[in-house]
């Protein structure tokens, strides 16, 4: 509240007297009979140099004040967002968004409520927290985030600067392989499974289950840590040197498993050549007892053939 204070002359005391105002040389209220001059709500801008001009209803007496230098003090500090961990979000990680800034030491109790923004869409409405939590961040959080402060009656506004934040992808790890049967001995007709899978991965992920020699693959999608590929029967023609790809759809980040190798048995083959040996065995006994059969009667006939001589 700005005053215009003067006294008239004991002898006019009746005068009525008009008073006008002006900050900075441009008039900011026409002469009137209110001697004061009020500002609802001092902003910044209301700082400036001030007089005030009184007359009286004729106009023909004319007083202006010396100059008043009044400063408008901020009540609270622009405010800055910061963010943790670091400026280094990475997926997964918990961020905290803070709008942070500072009252007058003279408007220290002064209640502040705050709103945040990502590119222009709000994402927390105003309340009384100076931070915006995402336990668990995800790429699309990524953007440009402002804050505002207001006082309780809203009177007093103020926007932080824009800031950048961009949430790093994770990066895929710790691909393995189990097998089921393990050790990759099968035998032909059998079932066989592969787990494939990661120690990190975000969002949807691909698993290719690949044979080398021939480049085709076994590929599902889903936003999981392991996947199953089942071979309900397995081929004689199956074995050789596989990999499992786990590729990440969002941003085509690729990790391969080592080689693991798997080898096809046929029990059939493995059978018959048990049954070839068994009669390979049986024809050498038969031989065997014939030459023998036939040695006996040589000797038989021979002691014969010698009794008859004597």
């Amino acid at each position: 509240l700005i005053k215009c204070d003067t006294n008239l002359s004991p002898h006019r005391e009746t005068t009525e007297l008009q008073f006008a105002f002006y900050r900075n040389g441009h008039n900011v209220q026409g002469f009137s009979s209110s001697n004061q001059y009020g500002v609802p709500s001092a902003q910044l801008e209301d700082s400036g140099k001030y007089i005030c001009e009184i007359r009286d209803q004729s106009g023909t007496v004319k007083k202006a004040s010396d100059q008043k230098s009044i400063e408008i003090k901020e009540l609270v500090r622009t405010p800055q967002i910061k963010v943790s961990p670091d400026d280094q979000v990475t997926e997964g990680d918990h961020m905290t968004i803070t709008c942070d800034t500072k009252l007058s030491p003279h408007r220290e109790t002064t209640e502040l409520q705050f709103v945040f923004y990502r590119n222009g869409h709000n994402v927390q409405g105003f309340s009384s927290s100076n931070q915006y939590g995402v336990p668990s961040a995800q790429l699309e959080h990524s953007g440009n985030y402002t804050c505002e402060i207001r006082d309780q009656s809203g009177s007093v506004k103020k926007e932080s600067d824009p800031k950048n934040i961009r949430i790093q992808a994770q990066k895929l790890s710790g691909v393995s392989v189990r097998l089921e049967p393990a050790g990759g001995q099968v035998l032909a007709g059998e079932k066989l499974e592969i787990l494939c899978s990661v120690e990190k991965g975000m969002g949807l992920l691909s698993y290719s289950w690949c044979k080398q020699s021939s480049l085709s693959c076994d590929t599902k999608e889903a936003a999981v840590l392991e996947q199953r590929f089942v071979v309900e029967n397995v081929s004689e023609d199956y074995g050789g040197e596989y990999q499992c790809i786990v590729t990440r759809t969002a941003t085509g980040d690729s990790i391969s498993s080592a080689n693991i190798s798997i080898s096809i048995s046929v029990q059939g083959r493995i059978l018959m050549q048990d049954r070839s040996f068994g009669s390979l065995q049986n024809t050498v006994r038969l031989a065997l007892s014939a030459v023998i059969f036939i040695i006996i009667l040589l000797i038989v006939f021979y002691h014969i053939k010698t009794m008859e001589v004597t």
